[in-house]
């Protein structure tokens, strides 16, 4: 097979031109200008990262060529994939990396990279937010969250008429003049969005254990509460548990709450179990509503594309979601797999 490249760019559709930058102002112009090989880039939406420093990102030097080359090429991983009839579809997502200057000291700077799914269908049309403790909001629609797949064209130089979609990009509607009317906590919950599947794979694990608050007085909350865990794994019933934990609090009066206590556990367990039962019924039938999605997600293939010109390791998680990509889906592939330091390099100049 050639290895002959298309004669072919990608550029989005032309009523949408106007809103490819809502996040970001127009950069002011660098002492020295950077001919950045690939300037679409900068329109993908990198979601999750903050508002405040979004803009920081286009101030680097980052070089995404080989993301051009790999989307343009007719060979390679990408184009195995489109030649098994699946599109392309790119977002945006920031790590934060630690950069060490020549004199010594440690700064912490945001590395961009994308996420590249290859599907039969959209992945997903659904963000969720989530936080750094673990928990996660109800997936809202791309609707709800102001986000679009974006398609971006070839232009093909061999006379098609027709339009060829060459991937598809997360876009989003937020303008950066929006975002700065919106209250503190509404602008910090753009921090925490994800990229969301359903994966329609998966097992629900089965139950071994079960938090919950109970409240020393509910007519008086003033008098605070015990947050007590039971673990079937840990402790011998949910008797034994209840009794131990008020052993350790032997300020309070055990006769008084100890079957108060067991009532509230077990009516906590009881409730864990019928929410996993419901997760279970809910996932058969979305299994038994959509198989060709069920179909679309075994297929599915991710890679991972990190700048040319980032040399620190190149670590293959994507997000809670999607999982990690393949060590060999990575770009650039890693050398050694070591953090190396970086020594004043991609500051703006």
């Amino acid at each position: 097979m050639s290895s002959r490249k298309r004669k072919s760019t990608a550029s989005s559709s032309s009523h949408s031109a106007s809103q490819t930058k809502r996040l970001r102002d127009e950069p002011e112009e660098a002492e020295e200008k950077f001919a950045d090989p690939w300037p679409v880039w900068q329109e993908i939406y990198f979601i999750g990262h903050e508002y405040e420093t979004y803009q920081d990102l286009f101030t680097q030097k980052w070089d995404f060529s080989h993301l051009k080359e790999a989307l343009e090429s007719d060979v390679g991983p990408i184009a195995d994939q489109v030649k098994q009839g699946k599109q392309v579809y790119i977002w945006g997502q920031t790590e934060g990396v630690e950069r060490y200057s020549e004199d010594g000291s440690v700064g912490a700077f945001p590395v961009p990279f994308f996420a590249v799914c290859c599907s039969s269908l959209p992945p997903t049309e659904e963000i969720v937010t989530t936080s750094v403790q673990g928990g996660e909001s109800v997936p809202r629609s791309f609707a709800e969250e102001r986000c679009t797949w974006q398609p971006f064209f070839r232009k093909e130089t061999l006379g098609d008429r027709r339009p060829v979609v060459s991937f598809y990009a997360l876009h989003t509607l937020l303008r950066l003049s929006t975002i700065a009317k919106w209250g503190e906590e509404e602008i910090r919950r753009l921090d925490y969005r994800q990229v969301y599947v359903r994966n329609p794979l998966r097992e629900i694990p089965p139950l071994t254990s079960v938090d919950f608050d109970y409240e020393l007085d509910p007519n008086d909350p003033e008098k605070g509460s015990l947050m007590c865990a039971y673990n079937t794994e840990i402790d011998d019933s949910i008797e034994a548990c209840c009794e131990e934990v008020l052993e350790d609090n032997d300020h309070l009066d055990m006769e008084y709450h100890l079957p108060r206590l067991i009532e509230f556990a077990k009516k906590a367990w009881e409730k864990a179990k019928t929410e996993r039962e419901e997760q279970i019924r809910e996932l058969a039938e979305w299994r038994a509503t959509w198989p060709a999605r069920v179909e679309a997600f075994k297929n599915m293939k991710i890679f991972k594309f990190y700048p040319c010109n980032y040399e620190q390791s190149r670590p293959c998680y994507i997000n809670r979601y999607f999982g990690k990509a393949k060590p060999e889906d990575v770009f650039p592939p890693s050398t050694d797999g070591q953090p190396k330091k970086q020594q004043g390099v991609l500051t703006k100049q």
